[in-house]
Parts: C-alpha cells; structure tokens; sequence
C-alpha cells in the first residue's frame, strides 16, 4: 500500500479512507500473466468527502517489465476497479487522448458521465505509467467534473510517490532487470 498516496495528501479537511484492497496482480492479458508469476501484487485505495460530494480511487498495478507496463496501458480502462456501492448508470463516457496535462510517462484519461440516484456527476479516469508500474487515478464528483489542475496535482504527486519508491528498492537491491 505504501506505492499509494495516503489521506495526509488530501489535507484531513473533510476526506476519509473508506476502503483498501490489495490483492495478486491477475487477469488474461500475458502481461498479467507475467505480472502474476513474478508474484506483483496490485493494489487500491478509495478516498471521499461528503462535504464536497468528491471521490477519488488510486490504484497501483506492478507489471513484470517497463515493456508489459507499455503494452498493458491501452486495455487500463478495463481494469479499474468497480464500485460495488455505485448504483450509477453511465450516459456517455469518451477516451482522452491529449490530456491537459502532461506525466513523465505513457498516459491514457478517460471521462464518464453518471446518472444515480443522488443526481447526475462526472468521474474522469487518468491511468500513467512509471517504469513497470501502471497507476490509475479516478476522481469523482456530482454534478460538475474535479478541476484538471486539481487531478494534475494529484496524479503528479502519486507520481512522484510511485517514482520515489522504485528508486528506493533499485538503492537496496529489492528489484533486479531494471525493474
């Protein structure tokens, strides 16, 4: 779980945990083959704020190699993990191609506008990659869209933790193959 942001990024100001899982990478792409046999686990963590009626999923998924992590990244938007709770029906969703902002790797966004029975809301899915790790960043929010500058501070900083961890295992030897 420590390759996923914890609730001190959002500031306490109202957000809560109100789920983690993690669980043996899996599924019936070779990469996530690969990704099993060499043990990954794949991992998530769920964050609300009644308050502002916002949620944000981050999701982490190790991959056997950079290369699976390339090739793995165009199928990401199957793999996000649903919300059993959700009782949403989805009006129209599209795949962003050129996101507003930029990530130090590979990245794929998508948007998906909900109805439900609290009222209408927007939920935009961005998935980067870094190294052989592929994480996914879902925010959520009822009637208008999360900010972009706000989901480009939060998928830099989950970024930038992802980045920081690889480096530290590569210093003392926990991950071999460049990976």
């Amino acid at each position: 779980m420590s390759l996923i942001l914890d609730l001190s990024y959002f500031g306490g100001s109202g957000w809560i945990v109100f789920d983690e899982r993690a669980w043996r990478t899996h599924g019936y792409s070779q990469e996530a083959s690969r990704a099993h046999k060499a043990g990954s686990v794949s991992a998530a963590r769920s964050f609300e704020n009644l308050d502002q009626d916002r949620a944000a999923i981050i999701q982490v998924i190790p991959y056997a190699s950079a290369t699976d992590a390339s090739e793995a990244m165009p199928r990401m938007h199957s793999v996000l993990i649903p919300n059993p709770k959700a009782k949403a029906e989805v009006v129209y969703e599209e795949e962003i191609r050129e996101l507003p902002f930029k990530t130090s790797g590979n990245s794929i966004g998508y948007e998906r506008h909900f109805k439900s029975p609290k009222g209408e809301g927007v939920s935009r899915f961005i998935y980067a990659s870094s190294g052989h790790i592929i994480f996914g960043v879902l925010c959520s929010r009822r009637v208008e869209a999360w900010p972009w500058g706000e989901i480009e501070a939060l998928v830099d900083a989950e970024e930038k933790n992802v980045e920081r961890l690889i480096s530290h295992c590569s210093t003392i030897g926990l991950l071999s193959n460049g990976q």
